[in-house]
């Protein structure tokens, strides 16, 4: 087979496709588990200064947003994808959690 024939492939084309989504929402899901284990740690009083120095509730919004994103996408995505519950963890210092 010719370059030209592979590239016309519309099946071939298909399953590349689809080798591409799986792949690249396996890598969302990765970044978005070190996003939570980021944003944990913060909640824990661990100040990691992932993205901002101004203090780990700042830090713990911006790597929040990050995560609320990926998780848009994420949903979009699959099927079958439950967001980040952001009420099942508490600050380390709170003492309602």
């Amino acid at each position: 087979m010719d370059v030209n024939t592979l590239i016309n492939d519309c099946e071939l084309n298909d399953d590349l496709a689809k080798i591409i989504d799986r792949l690249t929402v396996m890598n969302l899901y990765e970044i978005k588990e070190s996003m939570v284990d980021s944003y944990e740690q913060t909640l824990d009083g661990k100040f990691l200064m992932v993205f901002t120095e101004e203090g780990l509730e700042e830090d713990a919004h911006q790597i929040s947003l990050r995560i609320q994103a990926l998780d848009f996408i994420l949903s979009w995505l699959t099927s079958d994808h439950q967001p980040y519950d952001f009420d099942l963890i508490g600050w380390w210092d709170d003492e309602d959690a």
